[in-house]
């Protein structure tokens, strides 16, 4: 299983070109994590905290989600 760190360091580089092809006007989240127990897990996004948790909770709550 990969260190923590190694999984925050590859999920910034994929976020920095997720948000290099966006205009500024899309939000974007990015969760990685490890497969089976005691794995890590970490996320990015370009929106401030209050918003992603908005917008991730407006998606759980779809039908069919």
């Amino acid at each position: 299983m990969r260190e923590l760190k190694e999984l925050e360091d590859d999920c910034r580089a994929i976020g920095r070109t997720i948000q290099g092809g966006l205009p500024e006007t899309v939000g974007f989240v990015l969760f990685l994590f490890d497969f089976g127990e005691g794995g890590h897990m970490t996320w990015i996004s370009n929106a401030n905290r209050d918003d992603m948790m908005l917008a991730l909770r407006e998606f759980m709550s779809k039908e069919g989600h």
